[in-house]
């Protein structure tokens, strides 16, 4: 990949005792390349060759700058600083003079090391790092305290667990409800229905049975018609749903500010009209019964 525009070159990096230049390229820091691998001795062209055949591995990309030291701006090679250790891994020592192929090996050895912690341990902590003077201030484990770090660890396992548990009850209750919204999805209002008011009236007409709008409500929930569950008291259960009693008729309303609300009501089918005119018929003669009784 390679860019023509002059590219900003930012202050050196030091990268184990080695001043690297760097630029800035989409807030991501680049090495120039060359001057590292002729530092070490090595064949800037058989590593420019890696650099640029691995397949995309290392991201290099081929920039228009003036290194410092130089007295205009030329294409430099480079990748960004985060890859610079994966290349270094590339490399043979034994192909090096002593003094580099020593600091190149520790190098290696030490990111051995420390992969072999992050696979094994889930942690690499690297010696040399500043720990700030309270480690807690970043959201950090205090490591000078073994035992409360720790207990940080721990607590920090437990609540992943306790999170794991809480997703998979989510997800078991989500199974559970499942039959109850495809109940919900299945509700339809049939052209005869009406509204629990209209029922009261009808039986009051048909039977002679007294009953108001919130009477008749009353009843229904204390049968079980109607929901007890507080915001939804009044819609019918999945019972009446499901005999063919009631449904719920879906609609909209809209808001004094303009905001569409949902709306959900009971309605009664012609079948459960019939049902409820029987039963209201029945308790009208069991009380004519009772008051005749009452007069002998």
């Amino acid at each position: 990949m390679s860019e023509t525009k002059l590219t900003r070159v930012l202050d050196p990096v030091d990268f184990h005792g080695q001043a690297l230049t760097v630029v800035d390229r989409e807030g991501q820091p680049y090495i120039a390349m060359k001057s590292v691998v002729e530092g070490m001795g090595l064949d800037w062209r058989s590593q420019y060759r890696k650099l640029a055949d691995e397949q995309g591995r290392f991201c290099m990309v081929i920039m228009t700058m003036q290194v410092p030291g130089d007295d205009q701006a030329r294409e430099v090679a480079t990748i960004p600083l985060r890859k610079l250790g994966g290349w270094l891994m590339t490399l043979q020592p034994s192909r090096m003079d002593a003094p580099i192929a020593k600091q190149v090996l520790l190098y290696q050895n030490e990111c051995d090391d420390a992969l072999w912690a992050y696979w094994t341990q889930g942690v690499a902590v690297n010696p040399r790092a500043h720990v700030p003077a309270d480690p807690t201030a970043l959201g950090l484990p205090d490591f000078r305290q073994p035992t409360l770090a720790a207990r940080a660890w721990i607590e920090q396992y437990e609540r992943a667990e306790a999170e794991a548990a809480e997703r998979k009850l989510l997800a078991a209750k989500i199974e559970a409800d499942a039959p109850k919204v495809e109940f919900a999805e299945r509700l339809a209002v049939a052209p005869e229905a009406i509204l629990i008011g209209d029922l009261a009236k009808l039986i009051t007409a048909q039977t002679g049975y007294k009953i108001g709008q919130n009477g008749l409500f009353e009843w229904l929930r204390a049968h079980r018609y109607i929901m007890r569950t507080p915001g939804r008291h009044l819609l019918p259960t999945q019972h009446a749903v499901e005999s063919g009693w009631l449904v719920i008729k879906e609609g909209t309303r809209v808001g004094p500010s303009g905001t569409v609300h949902l709306t959900q009501t009971a309605r009664v089918t012609a079948r459960g009209q019939a049902h409820f005119l029987g039963i209201f018929a029945r308790l009208k003669e069991q009380a004519l019964e009772i008051g005749m009784a009452r007069l002998n």
